[in-house]
């Protein structure tokens, strides 16, 4: 076993595009194909900056009679509030995404598929006294039928 390599936890980056925007799926997706898929360029950071420790992504594989799925629900916010971080967000709202996630390790995940996407939701914490943070805290949950695929390009 190797022991010289540090494993860094935890996620450095979000990205997200709506499924109509993405292309070239291939008819099995897997760590080997994902590469063929076309995602635009995200240009979320324009907009605002998503604070790196509030990303968690949660995946419970979960058994049942068809075989394994997996639940999967991703949620970050966002540091800033401004009017056009909310009306780019209004873009996804209850809409059916894609998301890459890049690890502190610099490994790329894509979550969702074409056939089986993601839903996108944002809401807005005002917070309860003046020393509270107002924030936008986004959720991105769905179901796959296989685990998310390491995306490289």
């Amino acid at each position: 076993m190797d022991t010289d390599f540090e494993q860094l936890g935890g996620f450095c980056k979000v990205e997200f595009f709506l499924i109509e925007d993405t292309s070239n799926w291939p008819i099995v997706l897997n760590d080997e194909t994902a590469n063929q898929i076309i995602l635009p360029e995200c240009v979320v950071e324009d907009y605002g900056k998503i604070i790196d420790e509030s990303i968690d992504v949660n995946i419970p594989p979960k058994q049942a009679a068809n075989g394994t799925t997996y639940p999967i629900e991703i949620v970050f916010n966002f540091s800033n509030r401004v009017l056009s971080l909310e009306k780019y967000l209004d873009k996804y709202q209850n809409k059916s995404v894609v998301a890459l996630l890049t690890l502190n390790t610099g490994i790329k995940k894509l979550y969702g598929t074409n056939e089986t996407p993601l839903i996108f939701n944002w809401k807005i914490d005002e917070g309860k006294k003046i020393e509270d943070a107002g924030l936008i805290m986004v959720s991105i949950k769905g179901e796959m039928r296989h685990r998310p695929v390491h995306y490289k390009l």
